[in-house]
């Protein structure tokens, strides 16, 4: 094994040893994406079988398509490193993957881009000349799979945007065209036409579905927005929208419609003004701590920087520095490999609870592996302790899409999510979803559950209880945000009120008359739980509320950083008039 492969792995096992994951220091740079890609391909070489098939350590072997992405790293850092066996192994874990006839956009995106790759590297070299003519017929054979898993046409021009598989379906067919191949049937049928087709969702689609309206508090609208998955918009999917569009970006070049370039310019200073400040960007929805959602940031804001100067140059490298600082404090396991969610690195196996169901370690690796692969492409010098906008004190607002505020005072951060947008999800619940002091995070992650999606206040009457939701958001001096708002169903409006205090936050709101208001709090396992006056503290936090409540232990569940949590729902009584309440979360240690 080349001394180069065994130094990626020593230099991020000594980066993670040396950086605290509560903050990064002056003095520790970012680790670079090419040894953390160097390392990665190390790692996973020795989990593929003699097939071309990857170990998940806690399902075995598996398919998906993390192996074609890993593949591609494998055989890219193998060529580089002059390591023949990783070479070959990043061909194996490629043909297993051109042995099958259906695959999906990530597939054919990773096995167009190996193709291209090694004609411009290898020709010539025997190994890849045996397979280059069996890797351009399954391209050219590529199509759009309909449901019955026959090819359909595909690009059919529409304004209505599905989602981040649209843009990887995108990036994919630039990439296939790139390639100089041509078909007599799939996609490379016609290739003015698949071209048109991309051109379209990026000239038309794209812009009409990026929002303009993340802003600082006291600045205008216009300039930043989100781009994410439609209805509920999980913050990590706008932070994949916005990297495969930088992609796009920079296969197109020049030909780039204006309103695409402007629209990924967009997206990516939201992703930039909503990072938290220990890298994090998954704190609403699904994608919750996975690991990908970190190294796409990175080559989101590498490829963004590359394209501007000024402020926002420095903020998208500081926004790639911060997720990159991230991943070894947070995800590097002994292996070389990265952890799929924080808990895996702890010494958890138990990675089939609380996580979304498509979610794992080979196909979320390989995503990670190969946004890292394409960030290393870049000349990039990312500076010594950059800022980022949450390091400084404001609020970021973004009611029209996510319904995120993210709130910077002094040494605290909290993000807020001003309405329920999933019925049993807690992670799109409403309130506080995350809390940081000096970047230490204060809250457990919520779980994924399928109780209500609401940690409250829910307002019940009657035996039925309504989720809060708010809107109109007023940011006042001292970080503290005021928004009209009150729970569906009921006629009686209130203002919620979030102040940060010396340990935490407040809410305060008034609580209709002869209506009780419940709060479902989150303890981790082994943290102890002992009553206090009005609430209860779970470990080293606090909830309280300003009146008496009822506590109940209602069930467990799994989130990305603990694998069981108890639930706990705090309920204040009916009275007969209206009454002010306060709700504080703190945490005076640490």
């Amino acid at each position: 094994m080349p001394c180069r492969c065994r130094a990626a792995v020593a230099a991020i096992l000594l980066t993670c040893s040396v950086w605290a994951p509560s903050a990064a220091r002056a003095a520790d740079p970012p680790p670079t994406p090419r040894v953390l890609t160097a390392g990665l391909a190390l790692g996973w070489q020795g989990q593929e079988d003699a097939f071309g098939r990857f170990l998940d350590p806690a399902i075995g072997l598996t398919g998906g398509y993390g192996g074609a992405m890993l593949g591609e790293v494998l055989l890219s850092t193998g060529v580089q490193t002059g390591d023949t066996a990783m070479r070959d192994a990043g061909y194996r874990a490629l043909d297993i993957r051109v042995s099958q006839p259906l695959s999906g956009p990530f597939d054919r995106l990773a096995i167009a881009e190996a193709y291209l790759w090694a004609d411009g590297h290898l020709n010539g070299d025997p190994s890849w000349m045996e397979r280059r003519a069996v890797w351009a017929r399954w391209l050219q054979g590529a199509c759009t799979a309909t449901r019955g898993g026959h090819c359909g046409r595909s690009g059919r021009r529409s304004r209505a945007y599905l989602g981040n598989l649209s843009l990887v379906e995108a990036v994919g067919n630039l990439t296939l065209l790139a390639t100089g191949l041509e078909s007599s049937a799939g996609k490379l049928s016609d290739r003015i036409r698949l071209r048109e087709q991309v051109s379209w969702l990026l000239r038309e689609t794209v812009p009409l579905h990026t929002g303009s309206g993340v802003r600082r508090a006291g600045a205008p609208a216009g300039s930043a927005g989100v781009l994410s998955d439609p209805s509920s918009s999980p913050l990590a999917y706008h932070a994949l929208s916005v990297m495969l569009l930088g992609r796009a970006v920079a296969l197109l070049g020049p030909s780039t419609p204006r309103a695409a370039r402007a629209a990924w310019l967009r997206a990516a200073r939201g992703l930039a003004l909503l990072q938290a400040p220990d890298g994090d960007v998954t704190y609403l929805g699904r994608g919750q701590e996975q690991v990908w959602a970190y190294a796409v940031t990175a080559l989101a804001g590498i490829d963004a920087a590359a394209a501007v100067g000024g402020h926002w140059h420095a903020m998208f490298l500081a926004m790639a520095g911060r997720a990159l600082l991230a991943l070894p404090a947070r995800y590097l396991l002994p292996s070389g490999q990265l952890a799929l969610v924080p808990r895996q690195r702890a010494g958890d196996a138990t990675l089939n609870l609380g996580l979304d169901h498509y979610a794992g370690a080979v196909t979320y690796n390989g995503l990670a592996a190969w946004a890292l692969l394409h960030a290393s492409e870049r000349p990039t010098s990312l500076p010594l302790s950059p800022a980022i906008p949450a390091d400084h004190d404001g609020v970021t607002i973004d009611d029209a899409q996510t319904g995120l505020l993210a709130v910077t005072h002094g040494s605290l951060w909290y993000a807020l999510h001003l309405r329920v947008t999933h019925p049993t999800d807690p992670r799109y619940g409403f309130g506080v979803l995350a809390l940081m002091r000096n970047g230490v995070r204060l809250l457990p992650d919520r779980p994924l559950t399928a109780y209500s999606g609401s940690g409250g206040p829910s307002l019940c009457r009657h035996a039925v209880c309504h989720a809060p939701g708010a809107a109109a958001p007023r940011v006042l001096p001292g970080g503290v945000v005021d928004a009209l708002g009150g729970w569906g169903g009921i006629p009686e409006a209130t203002r919620f009120r979030w102040s940060p205090t010396a340990s935490g936050v407040s809410l305060r709101f008034t609580l209709p008359a002869k209506a009780e208001v419940r709060f479902a709090v989150w303890a981790p396992e082994g943290a102890p739980v002992r009553r206090l006056p009005g609430g209860i503290q779970a470990g080293t936090v606090r909830y309280r509320a300003s009146a008496p409540v009822r506590v109940a232990a209602r069930g467990t569940a799994a989130s990305a950083s603990d694998a069981r949590l108890t639930r706990y729902v705090l309920t204040v009584s009916a009275a007969r008039r209206p009454r002010v309440l306060t709700w504080a979360v703190t945490s005076p240690a640490g």
